[in-house]
């Protein structure tokens, strides 16, 4: 009898470990469903960001033409300047003007003539909407909305107040909401996924799009942020790989091969060397376990129904930098944030109460440092009759680098966008008023302006383009440098005679103070000039009107120090860590007073390091700022 119930307990063990396995392998393909789920509707939002902040943003042009104006109306050039965005526009339905709240002007007209005339006080579903965003000067996309021409639309409205501060009223923008859903529904179907879209409202989140009925397995969330609202996609898998066929197989081999392992030890049991070797093999597999544990690429931790921790493998102790002794029989909520501590305890309870399936979520933990760790949780239960038999492991996604990435995408994103966006359409607009009025010959002067803003802007971009080609050069290693003994104080008078006429455009005096003696330097002359010129039109254009920069030349420990000093605001203690990275601002934000795309400093420092030299910066916030680089003399 012991002899069979020791048998029947190797079945049950073997068994239960081939579970847990097919339940882990399980819980990682379903955790890749989702990743998958999470990349492809990454996708989407990206093509939904794209086409509808390409769109909307072309509207400012049209608030700053009637604001130019000073809130006439010049049909001749509005009709112009409303062909030419509705071009740009794919999903424009029609652009709007409603000075003083009555929608009098529309374009284009075809189409849209039941729309004319509305005034949007007398529309009750509309005007608390309207009103409010009149009042806090703030553009708003409204919608989906029923319009009263026929079909559905997106309508982003911008109040227009004038330069003494005049409510004007309204331009509106209606994108037909009908063609965008086509366009996420084909791309759904070629992705195979459910898709359905969100938003915000005051009565709070309203689905306004599905394609089809929305199932919980492998779904993701994603937030759209647009101007003026904020959606939410959520995306599901239509075809959702189920792995259990694929581990049947493994399942009836796993019982089988339990079954044999059963009647060996039941065999075996009659001899001391069979019963030795048994525990031998018992040995070997918790060796396994415990090396797969300790060497796993994740953390994990293993702890006991009081919440305190059995052991902590070194993966686990590298991500919250601790020592493995000092975690031993510590509680497991020490770790935990406060905003998760509640939650998390009330699931790991209730796993060790009674068994459940494993649990995944988000979550933050607090390291030695005190310092936010960014995970994801996974909580896996083993076996046990009772809450002191159960115990849980307890896996730790460090998700860090990853978000690190999706933040440094969406902010260049963002930058590149809106450094872009902005000298294209003023390009843009100007070179149509050109080409599609006679203002050469009635008004020169106004003409020679949009000329001067085109090719202002154009030269905007053609800096961008430089920017991101050096970085692209920089990151591929193809940047060649021609390195020779230089003057420096040469390329410095040459960087302050080059940005003089930007300092007169921003009213900032230049001061240079160079040595009475001559300096030798060995360096690359043009780009010693480009990290220059960059430095000193950062400190240009961080400078309050009528202030001072100062260049200096002067040596220092036997080295060549050239300093660009201003007065502006200064950098934070919170950016001064970051202010070399690529894309990196310290405010950047499309509403942002200073425009650049957060590579100048990057690209500055990678060229300075290339030509054997050195820099760095000191700041007093409000007071003075001072970036400088240093290259070894040359004796001469």
């Amino acid at each position: 009898m012991r002899k069979f119930l020791a048998a029947c307990c190797v079945f049950i063990l073997v068994t239960g470990l081939v579970e847990l396995v097919l339940f882990q392998e399980t819980r990682r393909q379903e955790l890749i469903q989702y990743r998958n789920t999470l990349s492809q509707a990454g996708e989407i939002r990206g093509i939904l960001q794209s086409e509808l902040n390409a769109t909307l943003h072309l509207a400012t042009g049209l608030v700053s033409y009637i604001q130019a104006n000073d809130g006439a109306i010049k049909h001749k050039e509005l009709s112009l300047w409303l062909e030419g965005l509705s071009r740009q526009g794919r999903y424009i339905r029609n652009i709007g003007l409603a000075p003083g709240n009555r929608l009098t002007y529309i374009y284009p007209r075809e189409g849209n003539e039941k729309a004319l005339g509305l005034y949007y006080p007398d529309q009750p579903n509309q005007w608390p909407e309207v009103e409010k965003m009149i009042r806090e000067k703030q553009a708003i996309l409204a919608g989906p909305v029923e319009l009263v021409q026929g079909g559905n639309g997106l309508i982003y409205r911008n109040p227009v107040y004038l330069d003494d501060g005049q409510y004007w009223g309204l331009v509106s923008t209606v994108i037909n909401a009908d063609h965008l859903y086509q366009v996420v529904w084909e791309m759904a179907q070629s992705l195979k996924l459910g898709v359905s879209l969100k938003r915000e409202t005051d009565a709070g989140t309203v689905t306004f799009y599905e394609t089809g009925e929305q199932t919980e397995n492998g779904s993701a969330s994603l937030t759209i942020q647009l101007p003026g609202a904020t959606w939410s996609l959520e995306a599901y898998p239509l075809d959702i790989v189920s792995a259990e066929q694929y581990y049947q197989t493994f399942r009836v081999w796993g019982l089988l091969g339990s079954f044999l392992i059963a009647v060996l030890i039941y065999s075996v049991l009659h001899t001391r060397e069979k019963h030795m070797l048994a525990m031998k093999d018992k040995q070997h597999v918790e060796t396994r376990f415990t090396t797969a544990f300790e060497m796993a690429p994740i953390g994990m931790v293993i702890i006991d129904h009081d919440l305190k921790i059995e052991s902590a493998n070194a993966a686990f102790c590298h991500m919250i930098k601790c020592d493995p002794a000092s975690l031993t029989g510590k509680p497991i909520m020490k770790l935990f944030t406060p905003s998760f501590l509640s939650k998390t305890l009330a699931e790991i309870n209730q796993s060790l109460d009674s068994e459940r399936g494993p649990q995944s979520w988000e979550m933050p933990l607090s390291n030695i440092d005190g310092d936010q760790v960014d995970t994801i949780f996974h909580m896996v239960g083993l076996p046990g009759k009772t809450r002191k038999e159960r115990k849980l492991i307890l896996q730790f996604h460090d998700i860090r680098e990853r978000k690190r990435l999706d933040r440094m995408k969406n902010q260049f994103v963002s930058t590149v966008s809106h450094e872009l966006r902005t000298p294209i359409t003023s390009v843009s607009g100007s070179l149509s008023l050109l080409e599609k009025t006679d203002i050469l010959d009635t008004d020169p002067e106004r003409a020679k302006s949009l000329i001067t803003i085109a090719i202002r802007n154009s030269r905007r971009l053609q800096l961008l383009i430089n920017d991101l080609l050096d970085m692209e050069k920089i990151t591929a290693g193809m940047l060649n440098m021609k390195m020779a003994v230089q003057d420096p104080a040469e390329i410095l008078s040459q960087a302050v005679e080059t940005l003089g006429p930007f300092a007169d455009q921003y009213q900032v005096t230049l001061k240079s103070i160079l040595p009475e003696k001559s300096l030798r330097i060995e360096a690359d002359d043009s780009r010693l000039l480009q990290v220059l010129t960059n430095l000193l039109s950062n400190a240009i254009k961080f400078s309050e009107p009528k202030g001072t920069v100062t260049v200096a030349l002067e040596e220092i420990d036997q080295k060549a120090r050239l300093s660009v000093i201003d007065h502006g605001p200064g950098i934070s203690e919170s950016f001064r860590d970051r202010i070399f990275n690529r894309f990196s601002q310290a405010d950047s934000s499309d509403s942002r007073a200073k425009g650049g795309t957060g590579l100048g400093l990057a690209i500055s420092k990678e060229l300075v390091e290339k030509m054997r030299g050195s820099i760095g910066f000191e700041s007093v916030p409000g007071v003075e700022t001072c970036f400088f680089t240093e290259f070894s003399l040359v004796k001469q």
